[in-house]
């Protein structure tokens, strides 16, 4: 498995006297069709929301908080895919270790009509549907595409079920970066003691904090993040012109 390990910064936007900074980890990798056990001590855990990639071929789940390394495992059949996520420890803590990770399979045939399902619950698993991101005819000189992931718990989001994030950043490196987020079925609310502004997105009413703009759009809440090792370098309008150019 090929691991790529991308160091990300959330700006200190709330008006802290310290800088925050959030380091994010990628990792990724190919997964064959059937659930075999590992040669890795660790264990199987749930997978969490997935991102079905727009041709049904990739899936990708998300997890973060823990320093520890892993992969999906998948068994495919004819009505279900099956995921779990091993995850192992990391004996040699690095930076980026303790991070949010994202895990990668790639199926033999594209999901369509089968299943997926969660291998220690054998519960549904949640997804998204790649298909239906909507990418950014506009960005500030510079930023690059990077990735797509699914989305992981924020203490600011409630009620979500799944969702993707896409990574933009500047060419040169990951120092300044571009969130953008899609949830289905979520709600939004601001951090204590962050002045929120009312704006209007893409003809919605919507929210706006220093770095971030927020709103509800087809049941889906989308939010706009310029996050780097600064303050945010990104204003509500240059957000809310990518926004008007989401397609």
């Amino acid at each position: 498995m090929t691991i790529f390990r991308y160091r990300l910064a959330r700006t200190a936007r709330y008006a802290l006297p310290a800088l925050i900074a959030l380091t994010a980890g990628i990792a990724v990798g190919t997964a064959g069709a059937d659930v075999a056990s590992s040669t890795i001590a660790g264990s199987d855990n749930s997978p969490g929301p997935i991102l079905i990639s727009a041709d049904q071929r990739t899936l990708a789940g998300t997890v973060g908080g823990s320093c520890s390394s892993g992969y999906l495992k998948v068994a495919e059949t004819t009505r279900t895919v099956t995921v779990v996520l091993h995850r192992s420890p990391n004996f040699m803590i690095a930076p980026g270790a303790c991070a949010i990770e994202t895990f990668v399979a790639r199926l033999k045939a594209p999901l369509g009509t089968r299943r997926l399902v969660d291998g220690v619950t054998h519960a549904a698993l949640p997804s998204f549907d790649g298909s239906g991101i909507l990418r950014p005819a506009y960005l500030p000189t510079g930023f690059i595409h990077r990735y797509d992931t699914a989305t992981f718990p924020d203490e600011d989001i409630t009620g979500v079920a799944a969702g993707c994030v896409q990574v933009y950043s500047q060419d040169s490196g990951y120092d300044e970066s571009i969130w953008i987020t899609q949830r289905d079925a979520a709600a939004w609310s601001a951090p204590d003691g962050v002045t929120v502004q009312p704006v209007t997105v893409r003809g919605q009413s919507g929210l706006a904090i220093p770095g971030e703009i927020e709103w509800t759009e087809h049941g889906q809440l989308i939010t706009i993040e310029s996050r780097t090792y600064a303050y945010a370098t990104l204003t509500t309008a240059d957000l809310i012109r990518i926004a008007a150019n989401l397609r």
